[in-house]
């Protein structure tokens, strides 16, 4: 008998769900490609990456990293309307918030307004801190540390605010691993896109996050 339609549409469909996939994987990693050439691009100007934040003078953190590399992004317009002495709350801000450049928008995740583009925040990471880390201080390697990172869809966040994933040694993976069926995407400190499998190693992963651990990377 001749295969009829509906058996022909359901032998389809895996192949035009992995060809949209793999479309949105596209997108996704040439945004984190423009975002790793921002960083590079702010270190050539500031001589180091920026911090997860700029902040007042109590320690207050006030606007994400992501505001601060605008400029970097073709985005200097959006960028000179942010006041930068003030929360990325206040009132003048915080309609800017709604203004996501599209660099910053995951293919993968279907909040317009939300981005899981976030760095690890914790002890010596590519972004901790209140001060940006400088070149030398990646002791590791700039291709052996992740630098920014898609997180699962319920990590995701405000591209204005200071937040990052949380990150501790004991569990690397939590967070992250979830956006697509492989594992996640991530940007190197040289710029270089990686997709971190969803089966890696916590010791690995750990290594990749740390960024003067002095650990030999294995292979992933």
């Amino acid at each position: 008998g001749i295969v009829g339609g509906p058996v022909v549409v359901a032998l389809l469909l895996p192949a035009v769900q992995q060809a949209r996939e793999a479309a949105r994987r596209t997108q996704d990693s040439n945004n984190l490609r423009m975002i790793g050439l921002a960083m590079h691009n702010y270190e050539s100007t500031y001589q180091s990456f920026p911090a997860r934040a700029n902040y007042d003078k109590s320690g207050k953190p006030l606007l994400s990293w992501r505001v601060h590399l605008l400029p970097f992004l073709e985005q200097s317009e959006l960028y000179e309307q942010f006041h930068l002495d003030e929360p990325w709350d206040s009132e003048h801000n915080l309609p800017l918030a709604k203004q996501m450049p599209n660099v910053y928008r995951s293919n993968s995740f279907s909040d317009p307004e939300k981005t899981v583009y976030l760095t690890a925040d914790g002890s010596n990471t590519l972004m901790t801190g209140t001060t940006g880390v400088r070149l030398r201080d990646v002791t590791d390697g700039l291709s052996n540390t992740i630098l920014v990172m898609e997180v699962d869809p319920e990590n995701s966040g405000l591209w204005t605010p200071p937040g990052a994933l949380a990150f501790g040694p004991e569990g690397p993976a939590t967070g992250l691993g979830k956006i697509r069926p492989q594992g996640f995407q991530a940007i190197l400190g040289d710029g270089a896109l990686r997709l971190i499998p969803v089966e890696i190693a916590d010791e690995t992963l750990k290594n990749l996050i740390v960024r003067n651990d002095g650990n030999v990377i294995e292979e992933f």
